[in-house]
Order: C-alpha cells, then sequence, then structure tokens
C-alpha cells in the first residue's frame, strides 16, 4: 500500500466553519459507523444526517462495500467520509501477516478504484490489535474514545445515554450502522450533544480543526488540543471561494452574518432558505397567515413562510408542519429557488447542454426537474467538487452563490 503522507495536504478544510467561542465553549467530535453498508439502516442514517447537515466517517467493510456500492457512493457524493475496517471483519491479531495485508489492501484496493481516492483510514475489527498487527499497516489506525456498548447488545436508550454521559470535546465516537437500536441511539445523542453545543465532522475534519497531521501506523483514539481551523474567526474570509458572492448578498441586504460572523460552509436551515427568497422577492406582506403547528404568528420567520405558502414556493413537510429547524438539502434549496423564479416577471431560457454530474443517480425524482432547468440556465457552481451531491447541506456560501448568479445574469443584465 502506498504511504499515507498526501492524506492532509491534499484535503480541503474549506468545507467546514465553526463558530468563534471563549475557550472551551465549542465541543468538536468525530462519530463514525462500522460494518456496513447495510441495506436498509445505512441509507436511513444518510437521509437522517441530511436533515441534520452533519457528516460522519463509515469504516465500511469490503464485503459489504462490494454487495452495495451504491451506498458507498451515495455517502460519499454527500460529504461523508469513506474509511476501512477490513474485507471480511475478521480479527487480525489472528491471521498470519499475509492475511493481515489482504485483509486490508483487498478493502482499499476496491475502495481506490470505487471512489478514485489513494488511501483510506483503518480501523481494526474489535479493536484486536498488537505490535505486529499495528507494524504491518502503513496508514494511521482510528479507534475510539467513546463506546457505548463496549461489544454488548443493549437498548437504543442505554447506548444514547452511554454516548452523551461520556462525550468530549475531540471525542471519535464508535457505532454501527447495522441495527436500528444504532441507528436509532445515533441519532438521538446527535440531538441531545447538538443543542449542548457540539459540532459533528469527519475523522479527517478532526484532525484538520485540531492542527494534527496523522503519522502512518500509529494509533489515535481521540484528537486533542485547541480548535484551530479555517475560518474560526473569518479574518481570511476573502480566500473563500465564495467571497465575492458573500459580499453581493451581504451588500445587497439578502444574507446577513450575526455575531459569529457569515459561517459561510454551515447548512441553512428551511426557515433561513425560505427568509432568504422572501428578501429576494423585497419582503412582500398581506399573505394569510400559513396553518403549520410549528410556526407561529410571533415567529421571525413568519412572514416569510405565508409568503412562500401564498406563491406556491413551499408546502411544508407535511400538511401540518413546516419544519423551519431542519437543514436544508441541495435539492430541496434547488427546487424551492427554481419555484422562486416561477414566481418572479423573470423568464429564464435554456440555454446550456445539461452534462450529467456524477452523483446525479441519486437526486429524488421530484427535484430533479428544478436541478436541470437551474443548469441549463447556466448555473454551475465554481466550488471544486468531484461529485454533485444532492441530498447533503446547502451552505451559506453555496446559496449566496446562487443568489449571486441569478440577479447578475438574469436581473442586472
Amino acid at each position: 500500500m502506498k504511504k499515507f503522507t498526501a492524506l492532509l495536504l491534499i484535503f480541503s478544510f474549506l468545507t467546514l466553519f465553526l463558530p468563534p467561542a471563549a475557550a472551551g465553549e465549542v465541543k468538536v467530535a468525530a462519530f463514525t459507523f462500522d460494518d456496513g453498508p447495510h441495506k436498509t439502516i445505512t441509507p436511513a442514517l444518510l437521509d437522517a444526517l441530511a436533515e441534520r447537515g452533519i457528516h460522519v466517517t463509515f469504516f465500511v467493510n469490503g464485503k459489504n462495500a462490494e454487495r452495495y456500492p451504491d451506498i458507498v457512493l451515495r455517502a460519499a457524493s454527500e460529504g461523508h467520509q469513506i474509511a476501512n475496517h477490513t474485507y471480511s471483519h475478521s480479527q487480525l491479531t489472528k491471521l498470519s501477516d499475509e492475511s493481515v495485508l489482504y485483509e486490508v489492501s483487498r478493502t482499499q484496493d476496491y475502495l481506490s478504484e470505487l471512489l478514485g481516492e489513494d488511501e483510506y483510514l483503518v480501523r481494526v475489527p474489535y479493536g484486536a490489535i498488537n505490535d505486529r498487527v499495528q507494524g504491518l499497516i502503513d496508514v494511521p489506525i482510528i479507534m475510539w474514545s467513546v463506546d457505548p456498548t463496549s461489544g454488548r447488545v443493549m437498548s437504543s436508550d442505554r447506548m444514547r445515554d452511554g454516548i452523551v454521559n461520556t462525550a468530549h470535546d475531540g471525542a471519535i465516537i464508535l457505532m454501527h450502522d447495522t441495527s436500528q437500536a444504532n441507528l436509532t441511539a445515533s441519532l438521538e445523542a446527535i440531538d441531545l450533544l447538538l443543542a449542548q453545543g457540539y459540532t459533528f465532522v469527519t475523522v479527517n475534519e478532526l484532525f484538520e480543526i485540531k492542527g494534527a497531521v496523522p503519522a502512518n501506523g500509529s494509533i489515535y483514539r481521540k484528537v486533542a488540543g485547541e480548535n484551530v481551523g479555517a475560518f474560526f474567526d473569518e479574518s481570511h474570509l476573502e480566500t473563500h471561494w465564495a467571497y465575492d458572492a458573500i459580499r453581493f448578498v451581504q451588500e445587497a441586504g439578502i444574507m446577513e452574518g450575526d455575531a459569529r460572523g457569515f459561517r459561510p460552509d454551515w447548512g441553512m436551515t428551511r426557515a433561513e432558505a425560505i427568509t432568504v427568497l422572501h428578501r429576494m422577492a423585497g419582503e412582500p406582506t398581506g399573505y394569510p397567515a400559513a396553518r403549520f403547528s410549528d410556526v407561529t404568528a410571533d415567529d421571525w420567520y413568519a412572514d416569510a413562510v405565508a409568503w412562500a405558502v401564498g406563491e406556491g414556493i413551499t408546502s411544508g413537510i407535511s400538511k401540518t408542519q413546516f419544519g423551519a429547524d431542519r437543514y436544508i438539502t441541495k435539492e430541496q434549496f434547488y427546487t424551492l429557488f427554481e419555484r422562486y423564479i416561477l414566481s418572479t416577471d423573470v423568464t429564464l431560457q435554456e440555454s446550456v447542454e445539461v452534462s450529467t454530474l456524477p452523483g446525479d443517480e441519486s437526486v429524488s425524482s421530484w427535484a430533479y426537474p428544478a436541478v436541470y432547468h437551474l443548469r441549463a440556465y447556466g448555473f454551475q457552481s465554481a466550488e471544486k467538487t468531484a461529485r454533485f451531491a444532492p441530498k447533503s447541506g446547502m451552505t451559506r456560501a453555496e446559496t449566496a452563490e446562487m443568489i449571486a448568479w441569478f440577479f447578475r445574469e438574469n436581473v442586472s443584465a
């Protein structure tokens, strides 16, 4: 296997922004999921993570990755990190040197062929490792500092409480995307810890945030240290790929920052997305209040929701729920944005030949027309990504970029 020397040189941390805070206030941890992908559990987990705008790390077994390559591709396309949990989940300390190398390299080779990356972090099955096995693995070895089960079968409630009670800044949290109990416990724990101020990232991002470079063959159970990653204080915001668009929306009063800054790489909630579209329309009023049980007249986004419902831009996530605090995905925002365009006097022409991007296969059927039309109208993101990730969160930077494109190319022209 090739050395892991280029891991963080290649990795770009401009996909993440954390708010400035007093020392000890920001807590960052990495959720990791072993043994998948699973036919039903992993897609359900991906759906839930997309709603929350959270990225995790999947330590996949080679056999399962070969069985469900589309799920691995989907996870990667939505911004999650893929890592190596050997091929058949054998206990490496009981295998010969040759078999250890086979278990690691077969999955490494398959993932390289499937995803195009050179190297993948490794986690040994059962956490079983000795000096001999460690010496055979020439990439960083990722263990964990939070394990709510310690290998035992238990209820989702006990797992959830185990995560919440032992979570800490810099933690690497061990879970599995192979059972409903793991799924339920993980999502409930994530929601509880988000309320405590946690930010969840991939393992690679955790190293980057802590200013650490993982060494080949070394074992990591957590990543300690201060948070020193990019854009903590936005002192170099002008280097962000979407800086020109960010300035445009700020000067136009369409998108603003807060005490924590503009937060370019944070996700957008549905309430924020609708409010931005409402501002683009000039903040019209006089629409009947939307009949959603989770939107009251006192909510800061109430007028925007009433306008959006009245103009046919949104109908909520159900007949009774708007879902204000849910993070909006790219395909959802593309759909709302096209509906906004149709509500204006601007007529766009499909003047660009649309080419298929990697990841398009995971665009929902209801969202595909909007994705197609916006590309045909000439919108193309300048962000350098290898795949289109329709179910990942729409960031504030990506939102600013689309707004700036619309006004510059179609309204002011």
